[in-house]
């Protein structure tokens, strides 16, 4: 190696030093880049975290093996869907031999109550939903997530939307349309624990032998024990209902209940 050439490569690294101080984070990541072979694609940021390990993902991960040893000690037999829709699907064939109310909380966009429908055209399915989105906060989804600024969506002939806060909607429709009655069909896509809570306060006498309970969020994401899961169990202890389990949705969010 000439003279000349080895004096470059050994005063390379400290020309990248003196133009870091003088030009930031752009030399640094250009350092960072060859240092640790970054892609291309990829941020400094990105691949720090990639090394160091995810920890959106390890919190993923916990919540999936809490929901595993919850299936293994309380519900070791209960069927694994491979996916939501299947699951509700066998919980309105399930429903639908008994009499009573079909009723959906989260409404949304409207495709599972329009599945729940399709499949159940001689009943009516009520569903409730503001379409304002989440009224607070929830995982790492803001408040007004999900919202469709109050558009309805397209729903079978079949359907029937009431649209507000379940607070406010539940007890103008229990007083004059449908009190009393029994819920054959309690599809719960709430998310959170006081919507979750507020549905079963204000219906919780209506839920007897043979009503089938749908929960869309009831475990497998992180802190799970807080929301839909919390609800159902406090409502359970003040109850004393038993109940069996239908089923899951692997790999997802879903579960299902018959009460015995």
């Amino acid at each position: 190696m000439r003279l000349g050439s080895a004096w470059d490569f050994l005063m390379k690294p400290v020309r990248w030093l003196l133009l870091a101080a003088l030009n930031g984070e752009a030399v640094h990541r250009r350092i960072w880049i060859l240092a640790n072979k970054v892609p291309p694609d990829r941020t400094v940021t990105d691949h720090i975290l990639t090394k160091v390990g995810n920890i959106v993902q390890a919190k993923y991960r916990i919540a999936t093996e809490q929901s595993a040893q919850f299936l293994l000690e309380h519900a070791p037999d209960a069927h694994a869907f491979d996916s939501p829709q299947e699951l509700l699907a066998r919980c309105v064939e399930i429903a639908r031999e008994r009499e009573g109310a079909f009723l959906e909380f989260g409404v949304y966009t409207g495709a599972t109550i329009n599945q729940i429908a399709g499949e159940v055209p001689d009943r009516i399915v009520h569903g409730f939903d503001s379409f304002q989105g989440l009224p607070e906060n929830w995982r790492d989804c803001p408040e007004g997530a999900f919202s469709t600024d109050g558009k309805l969506p397209r729903v079978r002939s079949n359907v029937q939307l009431h649209v507000g806060l379940f607070q406010d909607t539940l007890p103008a429709f229990m007083k004059k349309e449908h009190a009393p009655m029994t819920i054959a069909l309690l599809h719960i896509d709430c998310d959170l624990y006081s919507s979750t809570k507020t549905v079963f306060d204000h219906l919780g006498e209506y839920i007897g032998k043979g009503t089938v309970v749908v929960f869309d969020e009831f475990f497998n994401y992180p802190n799970f024990q807080d929301h839909e899961f919390r609800a159902w169990f406090e409502y359970i202890e003040q109850t004393n209902h038993s109940f069996e389990y239908i089923g899951f949705a692997n790999e997802l969010t879903a579960l299902a209940v018959k009460i015995t």
